[in-house]
């Protein structure tokens, strides 16, 4: 009889499939990433037959495979195979579970980043349900725990989610207050939270605006970080959507002094000046007043 193959086996295997599916091109691309995806799947259940232990590196290679894809049916089976990791080695005894919980580093962030991406109306729920698994390992010891990227993504999740309601504003403010606990912000940080206000519904413009210019001020007063062109066009977008088109006028001043003043990163580009564009389209404002 031909000999069982060994753990080794497996790995190079699944990396053999990982590595053909980051280099897929064409019009078939997808069809052929899949395929990988499915045979890396069909090895972890094939080493459950022959009594092998799937370990961290096949369920990487699995969940790397599947964030490829691009599918929200693929991001379920991604987020399904890194819930099924994390629960068969918390249940395992030793310390080696530590060490391959450990290794699950990129498997977090592929599921996040696979959720960010999908538009799926509930992509931004499932993101934080990630960011708490990883928090819950944290806290029970284990050397996993968001940083400020897994917060970044998964509060774009929230403001890509197509669901354009109240909720979303509200949740990633809840998200980002928690994340204050424990990472500090970058400019992403406050962009993507602004993106999640203005991706409500039109019934919150005047709220949204509102919570965007203050962002912006404590951001600045607070000297938290240096002015930033990303922040001011966030604020600017949300305040055009209001039709605050003054407001968006003299915040584009502003960005002008400071980058005059000697801050590079201040400088408008063309999604600036189209924002404050776009308020004078949204406002009441007639051609004298302009």
């Amino acid at each position: 009889d031909a000999p069982s193959p060994s753990l080794k086996i497996f790995h190079e295997v699944a990396f053999a499939y990982s590595f053909k599916a980051g280099g897929a091109k064409g019009r078939d691309a997808q069809k052929k990433i899949e395929d990988c995806a499915r045979r890396v799947d069909s090895l972890i259940h094939l080493m459950e037959s022959e009594g092998i232990v799937a370990d961290s590196k096949m369920y990487n290679a699995c969940i790397s495979c599947w964030s490829k894809v691009g599918s929200i049916s693929a991001v379920e089976t991604s987020d399904l195979r890194l819930n099924e990791i994390v629960t068969k080695l918390e249940a395992r005894g030793g310390d080696e579970k530590e060490i391959e919980i450990s290794k699950l580093a990129h498997c977090f962030h592929d599921v996040l980043a696979g959720w960010s991406k999908s538009g799926f109306k509930e992509a931004g729920l499932r993101a934080e349900k990630i960011i708490i698994l990883m928090t819950r390992l944290h806290e029970a010891g284990y050397a996993i725990s968001p940083n400020v990227v897994s917060y970044n993504v998964a509060l774009s999740a929230w403001a890509k989610s197509k669901r354009s309601v109240y909720n979303i504003a509200l949740r990633a403010d809840s998200l980002f207050d928690r994340m204050k606990k424990n990472v500090v912000p970058s400019v992403h940080t406050y962009c993507s939270l602004i993106d999640a206000w203005i991706n409500c519904n039109d019934m919150c413009k005047d709220e949204t605006a509102e919570r965007a210019n203050g962002i912006l001020r404590n951001c600045l007063q607070n000297n938290e970080m240096n002015p930033e062109k990303r922040l001011y066009t966030a604020v600017i977008k949300a305040n055009a959507r209001a039709g605050n088109s003054n407001y968006c006028y003299n915040l584009l001043n502003e960005m002008c002094d400071v980058y005059e003043s000697g801050h590079e990163d201040a400088k408008p580009d063309a999604m600036t000046y189209t924002e404050v564009i776009n308020a004078y389209s949204n406002s009441h404002v007639t051609d004298e007043s302009v």
